[in-house]
Order: C-alpha cells, then sequence, then structure tokens
C-alpha cells in the first residue's frame, strides 16, 4: 500500500474586486462633494434669473405671503386686493399721463388717499402680528419712497428736490 503525502491545506484566496477599497471610497466622496458644490452652485445662478420671469405684482405677493406668514386664504385675498389696486392705479395713471410729469409731486399727495385706503384694505385681512409686520415694512417703504421723492442734498450747491431728475419723471412701474 502506498501513501499519499499530505500536504498542508491551503487557504482561500482572497476575495478580489468585490469590495470597496479605501481609494475607491475616497474617490467616490470626493465626487458627490463635487457634485453638490456644482449643484449648489447652478442653483444660486438660476435662482436670479428664474426670479426676474415674475411680475413685479406677483413677486410683491410672495414676499408679503412669506413676511406677514400668510396663510393660503390669506394670501389669495391679499393678491385679489392687489390686482385690483393695481388695475385702479392703471386707470389714474392712464388718465393722468398727459399732465403726471408736470405735476408730479402735487399728485403724489393727491394718491396719499388711495395708498392709506389700500394699506387699510390689507391691515383688515390680517392677524394682530401680521399688522406689525405689515405696518414695519410699510414704514421701510415709506422712507425708501420720500428718499426717491426728495433726495438729501450732499452739499450747499446741490441740486433742490424739486430740480432732482427722480421729482420730474414718473417712475416707472
Amino acid at each position: 500500500m502506498s501513501t499519499i503525502p499530505t500536504q498542508p491545506p491551503v487557504a482561500p484566496p482572497a476575495p478580489t474586486g468585490g469590495g470597496i477599497t479605501r481609494r475607491g471610497a475616497l474617490i467616490l466622496i470626493g465626487v458627490f462633494v463635487l457634485g453638490l458644490i456644482a449643484g449648489g452652485g447652478g442653483g444660486l445662478w438660476l435662482a436670479p434669473h428664474m426670479h426676474r420671469r415674475l411680475s413685479r405684482q406677483d413677486r410683491y405677493v410672495r414676499h408679503m405671503t412669506r413676511l406677514l406668514h400668510l396663510t393660503p386664504s390669506q394670501a389669495t385675498q391679499f393678491r385679489a386686493i392687489v390686482v385690483d389696486m393695481r388695475q385702479h392705479w392703471n386707470q389714474i395713471h392712464r388718465q393722468l399721463q398727459p399732465q403726471y410729469d408736470a405735476l408730479f409731486n402735487q399728485e403724489l399727495r393727491d394718491f396719499a388717499p388711495i395708498r392709506a385706503q389700500e394699506r387699510e384694505r390689507v391691515r383688515a385681512m390680517l392677524n394682530p402680528r401680521q399688522r406689525t409686520e405689515f405696518n414695519a415694512w410699510v414704514a421701510q417703504w415709506d422712507q425708501r419712497h420720500e428718499r426717491l421723492v426728495h433726495p438729501r442734498p450732499s452739499h450747499p450747491e446741490a441740486q433742490t428736490p424739486a430740480a432732482h431728475p427722480a421729482a420730474s419723471a414718473h417712475p416707472r412701474r
């Protein structure tokens, strides 16, 4: 009888190609991070361009909806007020356009009651917290508008408000 010499057992080969190496994982994470950066940068670049496609009226409604945290029902009411008042303003502008440039400062005073009525209609639909936010926004708007219509002269020889271009030209809406 012959005996077959036995050899020590051989370990199975290590798996290849089935696992992720450390280098592969770092590359995968790097590509993911670059994708996030590119996507975020693209979003930041596109956002202002997409915003411009909205009408001024739509941007105003969206801004006030966010600022005042309007409910969907309030936002619908607010939009209706804005549309109604825009039609009212457009009618006034069409009627007064021939004289508008010559009478700009006087007409601003004449429009004050209409603007006050619009603001009171908006205030009537708001809750107390929203009214506070709206009143703060109105104060800021009035302040910016006043600076546009009656800018302060930077030195004694500066133009008077009546001679300033903003006072003699209708700001196109």
